[in-house]
């Protein structure tokens, strides 16, 4: 039987090559690829080219005419599934779509009528790939996007309209633009790989909104847990989001990081974390789910 210093071994050697993995991709998408750009720009790229099933469930509500997310399979390179999400300012027809995805025309009928698509969010550069297409199909629409190299690289497929952070201004008390602590450098107002979003819920509460930051795939497997994308598993066999390792690439404080999700752990305001990868959390376990993301955090 293989020693206790081999399985270490063993582990230590998958994390490397997943670290060197995640560099690469990091490095394509610091540097631009203009392959890839110009493909996904060309005048021919259709709507309909990038489209991907959804997960079966179709448009699914989180929270009655504000909230709805849909979960489709991703053809490119990343984790298999993706989420895009869909909120409805209260009082507004305008929608706000976090991570656009093209999904089957069923689902995108039944996303028109809920409003009109105003504003196209790109959460990171990682999450450009279908942008150039929705603009295509909503061309009123604005494209926004965190400011930095992130907008430089998602400028690379389209025309980018305005800083994210303007959202908060946009959307008075109904969306909250925040710095995710430890993933971005307080004495620069830009760089950050990405924010957090918060949207004012029907019932006055807030769901927060993040894309690669946390993750809480359900599925076992190498790349999952090379990644640190597998959500944390807990003795009663729940599982709660973790920070993965994408995201510890671009973390300049792994303890102002750990700081931050314990503020949002004393929380009573926070209802929801909804996340592009893996399973949402939704109810009375979003506190303690914030302060395991903390506590992962001091132990590893």
């Amino acid at each position: 039987m293989a020693s206790r210093a081999s399985y270490l071994a063993i582990g230590s050697v998958a994390i490397v090559i997943g670290s060197i993995a995640v560099r690469r991709l990091k490095k394509k998408v610091k540097v631009a690829n203009s392959a890839t750009s110009t493909s996904q720009t060309k005048s021919e790229d259709t709507f309909e080219s990038h489209v991907c099933k959804h997960d079966g469930n179709g448009l699914v509500a989180l929270c009655p005419s504000t909230l709805w997310h849909v979960t489709a399979k991703f053809k490119g390179n990343g984790p298999p599934w993706r989420r895009m999400i869909i909120y409805r300012p209260s009082g507004t027809q305008s929608l706000i779509l976090l991570s656009p995805t093209a999904v089957p025309e069923d689902v995108m009928a039944a996303i028109d009528k809920l409003g009109a698509v105003s504003i196209l969010l790109v959460p990171n550069s990682y999450h450009r790939t279908d942008v150039a297409v929705f603009k295509q199909r909503y061309p009123e629409a604005k494209v926004a996007c965190p400011p930095g190299w992130v907008r430089k690289a998602v400028s690379e497929v389209v025309e980018v309209d305005m800083d994210a952070r303007e959202l908060t201004a946009t959307f008075q008390d109904a969306v909250k633009v925040i710095r995710i602590g430890g993933l971005c450098n307080p004495n620069e107002s830009e760089g950050d790989f990405e924010y957090g979003y918060e949207f004012r819920l029907s019932n006055e509460t807030w769901a927060y909104a993040v894309t690669d930051t946390l993750f809480n795939c359900p599925e076992k497997g190498f790349l999952n847990w090379a990644l640190c994308t597998r959500g944390l598993e807990h003795p009663d066999g729940h599982r709660t989001p973790r920070v993965g390792r994408i995201s510890k690439l671009f973390m300049n404080s792994r303890a102002n990081c750990a700081e931050f999700y314990r503020g949002m752990g004393q929380r009573d305001d926070v209802s929801m974390i909804l996340l592009a990868h893996g399973d949402n959390l939704v109810g009375a376990g979003v506190k303690q789910a914030f302060l395991d993301v903390a506590a992962d955090l001091d132990t590893r």
